[in-house]
């Protein structure tokens, strides 16, 4: 071994000296792939949370128009379930008996209010279900033409003081049932 190879392996410092200068550059180099990671995983990250904003537009836009659809099918839907309804009207105050003909029951409260009417002018009647009208479970009337039931319906003041009422069959702003809670979200029905 020559001379100054062997002063170098004697040197307790130059082996100091080496492992401090391999540490140090292995600490670099790590630190500097570490940044490198670091950078790609922030800009991918960034590329996925731009992706995110624009597929969530894109939903939210989606939502609006689905909601848009479901409010125009709503007032078609309501439309139609509405229009059957308007030969009916509902007579409250009527009271129950055993064996009843409800049929003349309804042709008696039209006779009191100065209207004429016979069994072939109605198409069907019944009683409904009893809500809380005690007693008095209300008749649905559904007149063979919207003619009959406009001169009922218009004479139905001359019921005032007798404890029997006359309303319209249909159901107003039935739509209010379906969009209780209006929100920003979409709608799904």
């Amino acid at each position: 071994m020559s001379p100054s190879a062997k002063n170098l392996v004697e040197n307790k410092n130059f082996f100091a000296q080496v492992n401090e200068s391999v540490a140090a550059r292995i600490t670099k180099n790590v630190q500097e792939i570490n940044q490198g990671l670091i950078d790609a995983i922030r800009d991918e990250f960034t590329k996925l949370r731009e992706t995110i904003q624009q597929q969530n537009r894109a939903i939210d836009k989606q939502c609006q128009e689905i909601t848009a659809l479901n409010m125009a099918h709503m007032d078609k839907m309501d439309e139609l379930e509405q229009y059957p309804r308007r030969n009916s009207l509902r007579f409250f105050g009527i009271s129950k008996s055993n064996n009843e003909n409800i049929d003349t029951k309804v042709i008696k409260v039209a006779r009191d209010i100065g209207v004429s009417r016979t069994l072939e002018d109605i198409h069907r009647c019944h009683r409904v279900s009893p809500t809380n009208h005690g007693k008095y479970h209300p008749i649905i009337v559904k007149l063979l033409s919207y003619r009959k039931r406009a001169e009922i319906f218009r004479n139905k003041r001359k019921l005032v003081g007798s404890g029997k009422v006359i309303r319209d069959s249909k159901i107003r702003n039935s739509k209010k049932m379906y969009f209780k809670f209006p929100s920003k979200k979409c709608m799904l029905f």
